[in-house]
């Protein structure tokens, strides 16, 4: 419990340290999806800044200086990015203080996305705020299912201040799972899982093959993304932690999208970073 709150007691006193921007970031995050109409106003805002800034600044989008309104700019895809990559960045993005993200291309289409600091930092926002909703706290210990590779493997000091477990989903065979199951029951620190369904489906399914049940883990919750959560995963996964069992959607290019609600399973979107739309297919 003592090293839960000194990393939280850390991670805000250095945020404080570089400007406090995650933590304004975040209660902005929290004002905005507590007030929907100020929410609203915000994103009505931020939108207009973000399309002016798009056509004064992309070369992709320079041809749309004259748009009225966001149905006005065409639809794009992945695709169309990577073959017009440099069209598509700004000047801030070849020359500013900038982090490039790897996706590992789970729609079929692997992408590199460029962010800057500001974005990161309201992606961890983002994620703080939602993953709090499932019960978790920064500092809590946690596991991270996930294919780790080179791109996106933490070092060891990075994974100490986040109290962070990686576990590679490409080792689930029977005898990494039982190290797995032995490690949730005897580090009594671990409070949250995230990762894959599938992932979850098999490590529940080993666990309750092997008798185990709620008492012998300390977990608060295990929050699921990348695949759709089938219910049938879900119930395994209550009956053998006895804790909240979330599905989130989010990605590397946005971030945060939506999570489900612990209480009521529908979907939260996350209205405060993002405008919603559904666009109609073509026949």
């Amino acid at each position: 419990m003592l090293g839960e709150i000194s990393r939280k007691s850390a991670f805000w006193v250095l945020d404080a340290c570089k400007g406090g921007n995650v933590r304004r970031h975040y209660q902005d995050i929290e004002k905005q999806l507590n007030d929907m109409a100020y929410c609203k106003q915000q994103v009505n805002k931020n939108m207009r800044k973000l399309l002016h800034f798009a056509v004064n600044e992309v070369e992709a989008y320079k041809p749309y200086q004259g748009y009225k309104k966001l149905s006005d700019f065409p639809v794009i895809n992945k695709n169309i990015i990577k073959e017009n990559y440099e069209a598509f960045q700004s000047d801030l993005c070849r020359t500013g203080n900038t982090i490039s993200l790897h996706t590992s291309g789970s729609t079929g289409t692997p992408f590199a996305i460029i962010q800057d600091r500001n974005k990161r930092d309201r992606v961890n926002a983002e994620m703080m705020y939602f993953w709090k909703k499932a019960g978790y706290e920064i500092g809590m210990k946690y596991v991270f299912f996930r294919i780790w590779t080179e791109t996106n493997q933490k070092s060891r000091l990075t994974a100490f201040a986040r109290n962070l477990v990686m576990e590679d989903v490409l080792r689930l065979d029977e005898s990494n799972l039982e190290r797995i199951r032995k490690r949730l029951k005897q580090d009594k620190k671990i409070r949250m899982l995230l990762g894959y369904a599938s992932t979850f489906e098999n490590l529940a399914s080993y666990l309750l093959k092997c008798g185990d049940t709620p008492d012998m883990f300390h977990i608060r919750c295990v929050i699921s993304g990348a695949e759709a959560l089938m219910e049938s995963t879900r119930e395994k996964l209550v009956k053998v932690f006895g804790c909240t069992v979330v599905s989130l959607y989010s990605n590397q290019e946005n971030g945060m999208l939506a999570q489900e609600c612990a209480c009521h399973r529908e979907f939260h979107w996350n209205s405060s970073s993002f405008y919603f739309g559904v666009i109609e297919a073509e026949q």
